[in-house]
């Protein structure tokens, strides 16, 4: 019976917080992506490295260092019999870091940013799933206090990754190809918790301890990327790259509660489970029809079913214009719709942390202090259309603010 009580852990397992991107994916790994979303033939600035690889082999030749944290304030809501249920829970520390090399026709690149997750959520009065469940469990047991129980749900999920590689041009310096590896490490938490010792019947069925589950988790995968760049003239620039399915393989670190092991039966510390980010294929166009200006255009492809999740395949397709005003300051825009791939699917969401078709408006602007030193800006706002999954209306908003900073060492 607790079991049911607990199941909507057991969904925030596979299902992350999305900003950007497939259910599972991330997007959004630079301040630069928040002003300027069109980065599929980026092939100046050190986040060429995320979004195309092959594109860091075009980059000014010598050292550039980037780091940058993105901040992003997300509001989920569930509504449900009347009553409406949310966390909005912030993320204050949302990091990246790049170092590109570049010498001749060569690049040599490593960095860190997220690539799932990235954010916790904070029910501090339960969910639509938690109450239904408890309402379940009520009916079954005749206890009718368990319906009106206070409880907690809080949930963190985020997949670290390091991405290394190389790239280098070919024919003239047309075209290029990049390659790298990835390494991710993982990390997940998972707590319920009752806002009084449960009393009474109430503790027959779910014992006196208020923390009904405390589960945490880590691990490690790996993955590949590789990319192609094609520059028919200086003006235009065509980009394809591939990500590969990324795993990462978890590990049970703590595993207590009195609900615990009946809401993963095989899941005691110790043990092992493993969690899919999908392959990726990403297509790009870029244009710069004067020297100030820049346009672009792509389309991102998530391959959700080979990975195995009950939703379609997802998309994202994004677009953008910059314009370098003079030395200083350089100002964009842009957007990105992302068709989430869940809708009308029998397990394909969740209450505790929606996904959702969205379209995000995007903005922003590169400030050079120095030759050798800029700095990015960015804001975005997503709009998530709501929709009704088993009797319950789920909604979300995200905004966030960027910044980072680049220097050129030598």
């Amino acid at each position: 019976m607790l079991k049911k009580i607990l199941s909507v852990f057991a969904l925030f397992a596979i299902t992350t917080a999305v900003y950007a991107g497939g259910p599972e994916n991330k997007t959004n790994h630079s301040p630069g992506y928040s002003r300027m979303p069109a980065k599929n033939t980026e092939c100046r600035k050190t986040d060429a490295m995320f979004y195309n690889p092959a594109g860091t082999a075009f980059m000014e030749e010598g050292l550039h260092f980037s780091l940058g944290n993105q901040f992003v304030y997300k509001k989920y809501t569930n509504e449900f019999d009347g009553k409406t249920y949310k966390t909005d829970l912030p993320t204050y520390l949302y990091p990246n870091m790049e170092l590109v090399w570049v010498k001749d026709k060569s690049a040599i690149f490593t960095g860190f940013s997220l690539f799932s997750g990235g954010g916790g959520v904070e029910w501090k009065h339960g969910s639509a799933e938690t109450i239904k469940a408890l309402r379940d469990v009520a009916a079954q047991t005749g206890v009718a206090s368990l319906t009106s129980m206070d409880h907690s749900l809080e949930c963190f999920s985020v997949v670290y990754g390091n991405m290394t590689g190389i790239s280098h041009q070919f024919w003239d310096g047309k075209l290029s190809v990049g390659a790298a590896a990835k390494l991710l490490y993982g990390y997940k938490t998972i707590t319920a918790e009752a806002a009084e010792t449960p009393t009474g019947a109430n503790a027959m069925v779910l014992g006196t301890d208020t923390t009904l589950a405390d589960i945490q988790m880590n691990g490690w995968g790996a993955g590949a990327a590789l990319g192609v760049h094609f520059k028919p003239t200086p003006r235009w620039d065509i980009a394809v790259t591939y990500n590969s399915q990324l795993e990462v393989y978890y590990e049970y670190t703590k595993f207590s509660g009195k609900g615990a092991s009946l809401l993963i039966p095989e899941g005691e510390k110790g043990e092992h489970d493993n969690y899919i980010i999908p392959a990726t294929v990403t297509f790009g166009i870029g244009w710069r029809p004067i020297e100030p200006l820049y346009l672009a255009a792509g389309c991102d492809i998530f391959f959700n079913r080979i990975a195995g999740y009950d939703y379609k395949d997802s998309f994202e397709i994004n677009f953008g214009a910059e314009y370098k005003i003079n030395d200083i300051f350089t100002v964009s825009a842009g957007g990105f719709y992302c068709n989430i791939g869940s809708n009308q699917r029998e397990n394909g969401n969740n209450y505790t942390s929606p996904v959702l078709d969205s379209m995000s408006y995007c903005g922003g602007c590169e400030v050079h202090f120095t030759d050798k030193l800029y700095a990015d800006i960015g804001f975005f706002y997503t709009q998530y259309f709501d929709e009704t999954f088993h009797d319950v209306k789920i909604n979300k908003k995200i905004f966030e603010g960027a910044v980072g900073l680049t220097y050129k060492l030598f």
